[in-house]
Protein backbone atom coordinates (compact mmCIF):
# COMPACT_ATOMS: atom_id res chain seq x y z
CA UNK A 1 0.00 0.00 0.00
CA UNK A 2 1.51 3.33 -0.99
CA UNK A 3 1.01 6.58 0.83
CA UNK A 4 -1.00 9.59 0.43
CA UNK A 5 -1.06 13.31 1.20
CA UNK A 6 -4.71 14.65 2.53
CA UNK A 7 -4.14 17.63 0.77
CA UNK A 8 -7.49 17.95 -0.93
CA UNK A 9 -11.41 17.27 0.23
CA UNK A 10 -12.38 13.52 0.12
CA UNK A 11 -15.73 13.21 -0.92
CA UNK A 12 -18.17 10.28 0.14
CA UNK A 13 -20.69 10.35 -3.00
CA UNK A 14 -23.44 7.66 -1.11
CA UNK A 15 -24.73 7.46 2.30
CA UNK A 16 -27.70 6.73 4.24
CA UNK A 17 -29.07 8.29 7.65
CA UNK A 18 -31.83 7.44 10.04
CA UNK A 19 -32.98 7.35 13.42
CA UNK A 20 -34.74 4.69 15.46
CA UNK A 21 -37.98 4.06 15.35
CA UNK A 22 -40.37 6.45 16.66
CA UNK A 23 -44.09 7.70 16.56
CA UNK A 24 -42.91 10.85 15.30
CA UNK A 25 -40.94 9.50 12.29
CA UNK A 26 -42.21 6.10 11.75
CA UNK A 27 -39.93 3.64 9.59
CA UNK A 28 -41.76 1.83 6.65
CA UNK A 29 -41.69 -2.14 8.26
CA UNK A 30 -41.66 -3.36 5.00
CA UNK A 31 -38.68 -2.04 3.88
CA UNK A 32 -36.96 -2.46 7.40
CA UNK A 33 -37.49 -5.98 6.92
CA UNK A 34 -36.32 -5.95 3.30
CA UNK A 35 -32.79 -4.15 4.44
CA UNK A 36 -32.67 -5.59 7.94
CA UNK A 37 -28.97 -6.95 6.97
CA UNK A 38 -27.76 -3.29 7.34
CA UNK A 39 -30.80 -1.46 9.17
CA UNK A 40 -31.19 -3.78 12.30
CA UNK A 41 -27.18 -4.47 12.19
CA UNK A 42 -26.34 -2.18 14.60
CA UNK A 43 -27.60 1.17 15.77
CA UNK A 44 -29.18 3.34 13.77
CA UNK A 45 -26.94 5.70 11.40
CA UNK A 46 -28.19 9.13 12.37
CA UNK A 47 -26.70 12.27 11.10
CA UNK A 48 -24.12 12.52 14.36
CA UNK A 49 -22.96 9.04 14.21
CA UNK A 50 -22.63 9.79 10.56
CA UNK A 51 -20.44 12.76 11.08
CA UNK A 52 -18.40 10.76 13.38
CA UNK A 53 -17.81 8.05 11.46
CA UNK A 54 -16.87 10.39 8.72
CA UNK A 55 -14.27 12.34 11.29
CA UNK A 56 -12.61 9.39 11.77
CA UNK A 57 -11.52 7.85 8.47
CA UNK A 58 -11.03 11.70 7.05
CA UNK A 59 -13.67 12.43 4.93
CA UNK A 60 -14.87 15.80 4.39
CA UNK A 61 -18.16 15.92 3.06
CA UNK A 62 -20.65 13.07 2.21
CA UNK A 63 -23.77 12.85 -0.32
CA UNK A 64 -26.67 12.02 1.76
CA UNK A 65 -29.06 9.66 -0.19
CA UNK A 66 -33.05 9.48 1.27
CA UNK A 67 -34.37 5.94 0.84
CA UNK A 68 -37.56 4.18 1.23
CA UNK A 69 -37.11 3.91 4.74
CA UNK A 70 -39.38 7.11 5.70
CA UNK A 71 -41.90 7.75 2.85
CA UNK A 72 -40.32 12.02 2.53
CA UNK A 73 -36.92 12.87 2.53
CA UNK A 74 -37.39 15.07 5.93
CA UNK A 75 -34.69 13.45 7.76
CA UNK A 76 -32.22 13.68 5.18
CA UNK A 77 -32.65 17.07 4.42
CA UNK A 78 -32.12 17.69 7.95
CA UNK A 79 -28.38 16.68 7.63
CA UNK A 80 -27.42 19.35 4.83
CA UNK A 81 -29.63 21.99 6.92
CA UNK A 82 -27.75 21.30 10.18
CA UNK A 83 -24.67 21.20 8.15
CA UNK A 84 -24.04 22.31 4.99
CA UNK A 85 -20.84 22.53 5.00
CA UNK A 86 -20.56 18.64 5.15
CA UNK A 87 -23.63 17.50 3.99
CA UNK A 88 -25.63 17.72 0.54
CA UNK A 89 -28.54 16.11 -0.41
CA UNK A 90 -30.01 13.29 -3.31
CA UNK A 91 -33.47 12.53 -3.07
CA UNK A 92 -34.68 9.13 -3.82
CA UNK A 93 -37.13 8.86 -6.39
CA UNK A 94 -39.63 6.36 -5.71
CA UNK A 95 -40.95 4.92 -9.27
CA UNK A 96 -43.86 3.17 -7.16
CA UNK A 97 -45.38 6.70 -5.73
CA UNK A 98 -47.96 8.68 -7.68
CA UNK A 99 -46.95 11.39 -9.82
CA UNK A 100 -43.34 11.68 -9.11
CA UNK A 101 -42.54 13.92 -11.55
CA UNK A 102 -44.34 16.32 -9.98
CA UNK A 103 -41.25 16.61 -7.08
CA UNK A 104 -38.68 17.80 -9.65
CA UNK A 105 -39.83 21.68 -9.91
CA UNK A 106 -39.30 21.72 -6.09
CA UNK A 107 -36.11 19.82 -5.74
CA UNK A 108 -34.47 21.87 -8.86
CA UNK A 109 -35.50 25.03 -6.66
CA UNK A 110 -33.33 23.77 -3.25
CA UNK A 111 -29.87 24.62 -3.01
CA UNK A 112 -28.95 21.75 -1.07
CA UNK A 113 -30.12 19.33 -3.67
CA UNK A 114 -27.17 18.40 -5.77
CA UNK A 115 -28.74 15.25 -7.81
CA UNK A 116 -31.57 12.77 -8.05
CA UNK A 117 -31.58 8.56 -7.62
CA UNK A 118 -34.20 6.34 -9.51
CA UNK A 119 -34.01 2.23 -8.60
CA UNK A 120 -34.77 0.21 -11.53
CA UNK A 121 -34.51 -2.82 -8.81
CA UNK A 122 -37.71 -4.26 -7.77
CA UNK A 123 -39.37 -7.57 -8.99
CA UNK A 124 -38.20 -9.19 -12.01
CA UNK A 125 -37.49 -6.93 -14.92
CA UNK A 126 -41.07 -4.83 -14.76
CA UNK A 127 -38.90 -1.91 -14.28
CA UNK A 128 -36.98 -2.40 -17.09
CA UNK A 129 -39.51 -3.48 -19.30
CA UNK A 130 -41.17 0.24 -18.24
CA UNK A 131 -38.53 1.98 -18.85
CA UNK A 132 -38.08 0.37 -22.27
CA UNK A 133 -42.37 0.97 -22.65
CA UNK A 134 -42.04 4.73 -22.39
CA UNK A 135 -43.80 4.37 -19.26
CA UNK A 136 -41.50 6.45 -17.32
CA UNK A 137 -41.17 9.64 -20.08
CA UNK A 138 -42.87 12.34 -17.67
CA UNK A 139 -40.53 11.49 -14.79
CA UNK A 140 -36.95 11.34 -17.03
CA UNK A 141 -38.63 14.64 -18.90
CA UNK A 142 -39.17 16.23 -15.58
CA UNK A 143 -35.99 15.27 -14.25
CA UNK A 144 -33.76 16.40 -17.36
CA UNK A 145 -35.77 19.49 -16.92
CA UNK A 146 -33.83 20.07 -13.37
CA UNK A 147 -30.28 20.09 -15.19
CA UNK A 148 -29.47 17.75 -12.43
CA UNK A 149 -27.19 14.92 -12.57
CA UNK A 150 -29.28 11.27 -11.91
CA UNK A 151 -27.66 8.68 -10.29
CA UNK A 152 -29.08 5.45 -11.69
CA UNK A 153 -29.42 1.79 -9.84
CA UNK A 154 -29.77 -0.65 -12.81
CA UNK A 155 -27.38 -3.64 -10.96
CA UNK A 156 -26.80 -6.30 -13.23
CA UNK A 157 -28.76 -4.58 -15.91
CA UNK A 158 -26.89 -1.54 -16.53
CA UNK A 159 -27.86 -1.69 -20.54
CA UNK A 160 -31.02 0.56 -19.22
CA UNK A 161 -28.46 3.05 -18.51
CA UNK A 162 -27.66 3.06 -22.04
CA UNK A 163 -31.50 3.55 -23.53
CA UNK A 164 -31.31 6.74 -20.72
CA UNK A 165 -28.11 8.44 -22.21
CA UNK A 166 -29.91 7.72 -25.61
CA UNK A 167 -32.85 9.38 -24.85
CA UNK A 168 -31.49 12.33 -22.52
CA UNK A 169 -27.77 13.26 -23.63
CA UNK A 170 -27.95 16.08 -22.01
CA UNK A 171 -28.67 14.77 -18.42
CA UNK A 172 -25.49 13.62 -16.61
CA UNK A 173 -25.88 9.85 -15.52
CA UNK A 174 -23.96 8.11 -12.59
CA UNK A 175 -23.97 4.36 -12.38
CA UNK A 176 -24.63 3.22 -8.94
CA UNK A 177 -22.46 0.64 -7.29
CA UNK A 178 -20.43 -0.12 -10.37
CA UNK A 179 -23.34 -1.45 -11.74
CA UNK A 180 -22.96 -4.56 -9.63
CA UNK A 181 -25.33 -6.69 -7.67
CA UNK A 182 -24.09 -6.48 -4.46
CA UNK A 183 -24.37 -7.25 -0.61
CA UNK A 184 -25.28 -7.64 2.39
CA UNK A 185 -29.30 -7.33 1.05
CA UNK A 186 -29.17 -8.65 -2.78
CA UNK A 187 -27.20 -11.48 -3.37
CA UNK A 188 -24.04 -11.56 -6.12
CA UNK A 189 -23.90 -13.65 -8.51
CA UNK A 190 -21.11 -16.76 -8.73
CA UNK A 191 -19.23 -14.74 -11.15
CA UNK A 192 -19.48 -11.22 -9.26
CA UNK A 193 -17.98 -9.59 -12.29
CA UNK A 194 -20.33 -11.26 -14.65
CA UNK A 195 -21.72 -7.77 -15.87
CA UNK A 196 -18.17 -6.09 -16.40
CA UNK A 197 -18.44 -6.10 -20.34
CA UNK A 198 -21.80 -4.33 -20.15
CA UNK A 199 -20.38 -1.56 -17.68
CA UNK A 200 -17.15 -1.16 -20.08
CA UNK A 201 -19.86 -0.24 -23.00
CA UNK A 202 -21.44 2.51 -21.39
CA UNK A 203 -17.94 4.44 -21.76
CA UNK A 204 -18.99 5.42 -25.17
CA UNK A 205 -21.73 7.94 -23.62
CA UNK A 206 -20.19 10.66 -22.75
CA UNK A 207 -23.11 11.78 -20.09
CA UNK A 208 -22.07 8.84 -18.17
CA UNK A 209 -20.14 7.98 -15.12
CA UNK A 210 -19.88 5.72 -12.59
CA UNK A 211 -20.12 5.64 -9.06
CA UNK A 212 -17.69 3.68 -7.17
CA UNK A 213 -19.91 2.54 -4.35
CA UNK A 214 -19.97 -0.82 -2.15
CA UNK A 215 -17.02 -2.37 -4.19
CA UNK A 216 -15.38 -3.96 -1.19
CA UNK A 217 -18.70 -6.30 -0.63
CA UNK A 218 -17.82 -8.17 -4.00
CA UNK A 219 -14.40 -9.35 -2.63
CA UNK A 220 -13.77 -12.31 -1.35
CA UNK A 221 -10.08 -11.62 0.21
CA UNK A 222 -10.69 -8.92 2.83
CA UNK A 223 -8.96 -5.76 2.75
CA UNK A 224 -7.04 -4.19 1.20
CA UNK A 225 -9.41 -6.55 -1.40
CA UNK A 226 -6.68 -6.99 -4.08
CA UNK A 227 -9.23 -9.26 -5.78
CA UNK A 228 -11.18 -5.85 -7.38
CA UNK A 229 -8.28 -4.28 -8.98
CA UNK A 230 -8.40 -6.17 -12.11
CA UNK A 231 -11.98 -4.67 -12.95
CA UNK A 232 -11.66 -1.54 -11.36
CA UNK A 233 -8.40 -1.00 -13.53
CA UNK A 234 -10.32 -1.95 -16.66
CA UNK A 235 -12.99 0.77 -15.51
CA UNK A 236 -10.68 3.63 -14.77
CA UNK A 237 -8.43 3.24 -18.15
CA UNK A 238 -11.57 2.65 -20.38
CA UNK A 239 -13.59 5.47 -18.71
CA UNK A 240 -10.84 7.75 -17.64
CA UNK A 241 -10.52 8.51 -13.67
CA UNK A 242 -12.53 11.83 -14.13
CA UNK A 243 -15.05 10.11 -14.54
CA UNK A 244 -15.12 7.68 -11.55
CA UNK A 245 -16.26 9.03 -8.18
CA UNK A 246 -16.29 6.96 -4.44
CA UNK A 247 -19.16 6.38 -2.16
CA UNK A 248 -18.29 4.37 0.55
CA UNK A 249 -22.23 3.05 1.45
CA UNK A 250 -20.80 2.51 4.73
CA UNK A 251 -24.53 2.51 6.29
CA UNK A 252 -24.98 -0.25 4.04
CA UNK A 253 -21.74 -2.28 3.46
CA UNK A 254 -20.81 -2.03 7.46
CA UNK A 255 -22.17 -6.17 8.32
CA UNK A 256 -19.29 -6.99 5.73
CA UNK A 257 -16.09 -4.50 6.02
CA UNK A 258 -15.18 -0.83 8.21
CA UNK A 259 -15.70 2.25 7.10
CA UNK A 260 -11.73 2.69 6.98
CA UNK A 261 -11.59 -0.13 4.67
CA UNK A 262 -14.32 1.28 2.07
CA UNK A 263 -11.56 4.01 1.93
CA UNK A 264 -8.20 3.20 2.46
CA UNK A 265 -8.07 0.53 -0.51
CA UNK A 266 -8.27 3.48 -2.75
CA UNK A 267 -6.59 6.01 -0.30
CA UNK A 268 -3.20 4.18 0.04
CA UNK A 269 -3.03 2.12 -2.86
CA UNK A 270 -0.04 2.05 -5.29
CA UNK A 271 -2.18 0.86 -8.01
CA UNK A 272 -3.15 4.63 -8.55
CA UNK A 273 -1.37 7.34 -9.65
CA UNK A 274 -1.76 10.45 -7.53
CA UNK A 275 -3.98 12.05 -10.02
CA UNK A 276 -6.28 9.24 -10.46
CA UNK A 277 -6.94 9.47 -6.79
CA UNK A 278 -7.69 12.58 -5.80
CA UNK A 279 -10.21 12.49 -9.05
CA UNK A 280 -12.20 9.06 -7.47
CA UNK A 281 -11.77 10.55 -4.51
CA UNK A 282 -12.60 14.06 -4.64
CA UNK A 283 -12.54 16.20 -8.36
CA UNK A 284 -15.52 13.65 -10.17
CA UNK A 285 -17.89 14.59 -7.48
CA UNK A 286 -16.92 18.30 -7.55
CA UNK A 287 -16.81 18.17 -11.49
CA UNK A 288 -20.06 16.54 -12.02
CA UNK A 289 -21.85 17.41 -8.80
CA UNK A 290 -20.21 20.19 -7.49
CA UNK A 291 -21.88 20.98 -4.08
CA UNK A 292 -24.78 23.51 -2.71
CA UNK A 293 -26.00 25.45 -6.41
CA UNK A 294 -27.16 28.03 -4.33
CA UNK A 295 -26.35 29.89 -1.26
CA UNK A 296 -27.58 28.35 1.73
CA UNK A 297 -29.85 30.54 4.84
CA UNK A 298 -27.77 31.01 7.73
CA UNK A 299 -28.35 28.36 10.29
Amino acid sequence: MGQQVDSYEIIDSQIHVWEPNSKARPWDEAFAQSRASFIKFADPNTIERALGAMDAVGVRKALVTSFHLYHDIGYAREAVERYPLRFALVPHVELTEPNPEDLMSGYSAEPGIVALRISLMGKGDENFERLYQGKYKRLLDSIASTGLPLMVLAAGHVKAIAWIAEHYPQTQLIVDHFGMIQGPNRQPPEDRFSGLEDLLSLAAFPSIAIKVTGLPTLSREGFPFRDLWPALRTAIDRFGAERLMWGSDFSRTRPMHTYADAINYLKYSDALSESERRWILSSTAQKLIGWHRKPLPSP
